[in-house]
């Protein structure tokens, strides 16, 4: 099987600087921020779709479970989101300032979203519901993923991992021994209660150590 170039974006078309990028779930949809300002909304075949200015974005992703996109930007409280077939985003006000990170549920249209301060809130995008997640981190949060049971693994600058699920409720916090850079959980598939976490191992990244 052959590869074959489908489109292509040069350095005229994303302006100076490096551009962030993410396919929707069914790869049909490209999201690309630009340094300049604006985000592309390219079909597979290259065509553009949606335009819109967003400065300063800091972090994009497709909600797996739904044709939504959510954007995050530096000193910002704002959580953005663009749904299906719509031309702008919708703004939502979490109130959390320096947001960081974000993180979306695989079997939920849950975003999680955390900031430089470490405040962690879960938002639905169905009822646009927030869920503040409190007693966790008190530093900046690095690195969160969701499982597969739709509990929120997230590791924090304080260097705690912590376990939540989707009520905003702590279930567990660990501290480790070194300074964390990212996160990955890896789910075992078992028996007995879905919800349970005794089938999933979260791997932290420390640069040149990892701690599980």
């Amino acid at each position: 099987m052959s590869i074959q170039k489908k489109f292509e974006l040069t350095a005229e078309d994303l302006d100076r600087g490096v551009p962030q990028f993410a396919w929707d779930p069914h790869s049909s949809k490209l999201a690309v921020y630009c340094p300049n300002g604006k985000v592309r909304i390219i079909s597979s075949e290259g065509k553009g779709l949606h335009t819109f200015s967003l400065p300063n974005v800091y972090r994009l992703g497709w909600d797996p479970a739904r044709a939504v996109l959510a954007l995050i930007q530096q000193d910002s409280s704002n959580v953005s989101l663009l749904m299906s077939n719509e031309a702008g985003p919708d703004s939502i006000d979490t109130g959390l300032q320096g947001l960081c990170f974000m993180a979306w549920s695989p079997v939920a249209s849950l975003l999680a979203v955390g900031n430089t301060g470490g405040d962690l809130m879960v938002i639905n995008s169905e009822t646009m519901k927030k869920v503040p997640v409190t007693g966790t981190h008190d530093n900046r949060i690095i690195d969160g993923v969701w499982t597969a049971s739709n509990n929120l693994v997230v590791i924090g600058e304080d260097q705690v991992l912590s376990v939540s699920d989707a009520a905003g409720n702590v279930q567990q916090r660990v501290t480790v021994k070194n300074v964390p850079s990212s996160l990955s959980v890896i789910d075992f598939p078992g028996h007995g209660d879905p919800s349970s976490l005794a089938n999933v191992v979260a791997l932290v990244n420390c640069g040149t150590v990892l701690e599980h």
